[in-house]
């Protein structure tokens, strides 16, 4: 007998001895050395982080503590024989709709074709209003192609030449010059958000979600750099400041708020990291109007220049993040995806 259901908090046992069980057995068969080949190496040789801290998996999949978690079970004769970790914006604030994001999937032998049975489990009895995955391998690829584009985020920066110790390479410093026009900005470095903009994108977020996720995370620092105009909120970024050895960086992984072509926030975020040391800030998104990120003060990254995106192990390389929008119900031309939606910013190894 097959069937599909969330596995309770009680479960969550069984969810890591699967991945104790299968992990590297699946890892295994990636055979792309240059984009896979660091971290399967650490991968075959470290546990899942999953299978070495419970409060991790309720964190993402049951923050309410909740009796089930989001995590979809394929049970074979009432043994589990496979997991999808669906990533619920609901996790975090219960007033949300249900925007889901993708991530873990793995299966035991026992499981064929899980993939298939997972997603038909999820259109057709939760039905989200949408669906995401990012950051996945070459195994699930083929059937996501069939659900929706694949995809890549793109890649922006700004970038302080004064540092010398330098993770990244051929990064170009942008000068900053006084335009007629633009909005008069204030910028301030926040650890709660006092007032909670609007915003014209979508999947919408709220002020509880972004608490709970990021600025209540016990494995990551998050903060917010936050953008006043006449002492009104106008957008927000959610950062972490990483440091590799001597360098330190910091990274955008997620936005909110309205952003014009009237805002620059080049002047702003330089001082900022000239103060801080900081080599450079970046983050990876999809959908945004490249001209407004350009206008507001980022570059693109091109492809000779390396800014890298793995820190846990740490990778200097360039390696592209893919993604596949499977349901989308809101307007196309402003859904918005950031690196900290779903796990791509998720702690992989606790010290």
């Amino acid at each position: 007998m097959l069937f599909i259901r969330f596995l309770s908090k009680k479960e969550i046992y069984k969810f890591q001895n699967l991945i104790k069980k299968n992990w590297k057995k699946q890892i295994s068969i990636l055979k792309s050395p240059d984009l896979y080949d660091v971290r399967r190496r650490f991968w075959l040789k470290e546990d899942h982080i999953y299978t070495k801290n419970k409060k991790l998996i309720l964190f993402y999949y049951n923050y309410h503590n909740k009796k089930t978690t989001t995590i979809l079970g394929l049970f074979i004769n009432s043994k589990l024989g496979a997991v999808l970790g669906l990533m619920n914006n609901k996790n975090w604030d219960n007033k949300l709709g249900d925007d889901i994001y993708v991530t873990l999937l793995l299966k035991s032998n026992l499981a064929k074709d899980a993939i298939f049975k997972f997603f038909k489990y999820i259109f057709e009895n939760l039905k989200p209003n949408f669906l995401c995955c990012t950051g996945f391998n070459k195994i699930p690829s083929k059937f996501y192609e069939q659900l929706g584009k694949i995809g890549f985020f793109e890649h922006y920066y700004i970038f302080n030449a004064q540092t010398k110790k330098r993770i990244s390479t051929h990064l170009i410093e942008k000068k900053v010059i006084k335009k007629i026009n633009l909005a008069k900005l204030e910028m301030k470095i926040e650890k709660k958000i006092k007032v909670f903009p609007n915003t014209n994108f979508y999947p919408k977020k709220t002020k509880k979600y972004f608490t709970n996720k990021y600025l209540n995370n016990p494995y990551y620092d998050y903060f917010l750099m936050s953008f006043y105009n006449n002492k009104k909120i106008k957008f927000f970024f959610i950062c972490r400041n990483i440091c590799i050895g001597k360098t330190k960086i910091s990274r955008i992984v997620d936005f909110y708020g309205k952003i014009t072509f009237k805002d620059n926030i080049l002047g702003l975020v330089k001082k900022y990291l000239y103060e801080n040391q900081l080599e450079y800030i970046d983050f990876l998104c999809s959908g945004f109007d490249q001209n407004l990120l350009i206008n507001l003060g980022f570059n693109k990254k091109e492809k000779k220049q390396i800014i890298p995106n793995y820190f846990e192990p740490f990778i200097k390389k360039n390696i592209n993040v893919n993604l596949c929008i499977m349901i989308n119900k809101y307007k196309k031309n402003k859904t918005v995806i950031f690196k900290g939606d779903g796990d791509q910013d998720r702690i992989n190894i606790i010290k």
